[in-house]
C-alpha cells in the first residue's frame, strides 16, 4: 500500500518538472523573438563599376533569401536595415 503514494509523488514530481521545462522553453522563445525584433543593423555602401570606379545608380540590393532590398541612388549609395 505504501508504494502507491510513492508512485503518485514521483508522477507529480515528473509532471512539475515537465511543466517547468515547457514554461522555460516558451520564455526562451519569446525572449529570442523580442531580442531579434529589437536588434537591427544598418548596412550601407556604394556600388561602383569595377572597371571605371564610377558609381552605379539604380542597382538592386537584396538580402539573400529574403524579400528585403533597396536600390542605389544617383551616386550609387544604398542603405538597408537588416
Amino acid at each position: 500500500m505504501e508504494q502507491k503514494p510513492n508512485f503518485q509523488i514521483k508522477n507529480l514530481l515528473i509532471m512539475k518538472l515537465l511543466l517547468c521545462f515547457m514554461m522555460l522553453s516558451v520564455l526562451n522563445l519569446s525572449g529570442n523573438m523580442l531580442m531579434s525584433s529589437e536588434v537591427q543593423q544598418q548596412v550601407t555602401g556604394v556600388v561602383t563599376d569595377a572597371g571605371t570606379g564610377e558609381p552605379l545608380p539604380g542597382v538592386s540590393i537584396v538580402l539573400q533569401g529574403t524579400t528585403v532590398g533597396t536600390v542605389t541612388d544617383v551616386d550609387g549609395n544604398y542603405s538597408l536595415s537588416v
